[in-house]
């Protein structure tokens, strides 16, 4: 290895410790990096690491098809190298599965740590092994799949295969903890698990520190101790950055909304005003859990039909995003909050003037007579959340020429 490239191998490894302790912000390092990679080569086997590096950067600034983009070339880099570069490999595998993850497609994220996971493998490395464990919970957490959550971190925290992990990931890995236990209504347990980890978090780590606060918040509130989480929430906001953060901001008033709907009534309504950040910003998970939150309180005061907008709403965001398995869990909502008398399915209707919609299913707000022409219904189309209007026509009696006026007069409305 020459001098040369000795120094390009000593500045990636301290840009690496970097991001792993979270020592500098990613738009310090991104510049870094292009002119490391200018530095570089064409057939320098660095290069693969350089990419991967722009790629977990990139992915910290919340732009996923730029990190794509850098990860894909990576891996194309490693795979052609000769032997194929597995250690690398991994990484860029458990970097990529951590851009899907944000995305909300839990589906490719596993199925790419899987894979990351065997390169982790094959190069016997342990550290890495323990980062993909971390990344696999990581992505069950966005997956709500909490008790898979608690019993991975817990063996992992608790077993001590934890310290092979950077110490920041450690406290993600229990901060993620915490959450999953919170979610299970394990509330006395997450206390005094977020009490020691509070206890062991740098002054300096103030994302931390912010969602250590927030889970204490949550645990205070599923024990009806509303005056303990508010107190906690106030902690929180003063760790918000001064440089406005749509992660960290959405983050907290996901957690306000929570209280609110624990608390109920219209207070939680008025938090929720906040929900367009999400969808700005393509959080759509988060998004899709303050719509239902938002659903739950309006249910709660009778106000049914705002209520099934705001999930509606939630499903067409997530239809937007491609992220399917959201999309179902609004429908599933839909259905549940609508019940039968209120479910329209046209599965074997006779005449379906608008056509292409045999087999479609509605929730219908509400019910009107229009006058001349039968009962006119505002409804929800559950194929993608749009508002349609169903107007249901009773042609018995009339002949063929009263028939056809009749359909052509609703076609031209």
């Amino acid at each position: 290895m020459t001098t040369e490239t000795q120094d390009a191998k000593t500045a990636l490894d301290a840009i690496e410790e970097d991001i792993d302790l979270g020592r500098a912000d990613a738009d310090v390092l991104l510049p870094k990096l292009a002119t490391l990679l200018l530095s570089l080569q064409g057939d320098s086997p660095l290069r693969p690491c350089v990419h991967r590096l722009l790629g977990t950067v990139h992915n910290r600034l919340k732009l996923d098809r730029d990190a794509l983009r850098e990860l894909g070339e990576a891996k194309a880099l490693a795979e052609s190298a000769k032997p194929p570069n597995h250690s690398e490999l991994a990484k860029i595998g458990r970097e990529t599965a951590a851009v899907y993850a944000g995305q909300g497609d839990v589906k490719r994220a596993a199925d790419t740590l899987v894979t990351a996971l065997a390169f982790a493998a094959l190069e016997s490395d342990q550290g890495e092994v323990a980062k993909m464990v971390a990344a696999l919970g990581r992505v069950a957490l966005e997956a709500q799949r909490f008790d898979s959550v608690a019993r991975l971190y817990g063996s992992l925290v608790l077993r001590g295969a934890a310290s092979t992990l950077p110490p920041r990931e450690l406290q993600r890995v229990r901060i993620d903890l915490g959450q999953a236990l919170n979610r299970l209504g394990a509330y006395d347990e997450t206390s005094q698990h977020i009490a020691g980890l509070q206890a062991d978090l740098p002054e300096g780590e103030k994302h931390l520190r912010l969602r250590a606060r927030l889970e204490e918040a949550r645990a205070h509130g599923g024990r009806g101790q509303f005056d303990a989480a508010e107190q906690a929430l106030r902690e929180a906001q003063k760790l918000l950055p001064a440089k406005d953060s749509s992660f960290e901001r959405s983050a907290f008033i996901q957690a306000v909304t929570e209280l609110q709907e624990a608390k109920g009534g219209p207070p939680a309504i008025k938090s929720l005003e906040h929900l367009e950040s999400y969808a700005k910003q393509r959080l759509v998970v988060q998004e899709a859990g303050a719509r239902r939150a938002l659903a739950n309180a309006l249910f709660r005061l009778g106000q049914d039909d705002r209520a099934r907008e705001a999930l509606a709403q939630g499903l067409r965001s997530a239809l937007r995003y491609g992220l399917a398995e959201v999309a179902d869990e609004m429908r599933t909502e839909l259905l549940k909050s609508a019940g039968a008398e209120r479910l329209e399915d046209l599965v074997g209707t006779i005449d379906l003037i608008g056509g292409g919609a045999m087999g479609r299913r509605f929730i219908r707000l509400d019910r009107r007579d229009k006058e001349g022409a039968g009962a006119e219904s505002l409804a929800i189309d559950l194929a993608d959340g749009r508002h349609v209007t169903l107007t249901t026509i009773d042609l018995s009696g009339l002949n063929e020429a009263q028939r056809q006026a009749t359909v052509n007069t609703v076609k031209t409305e």
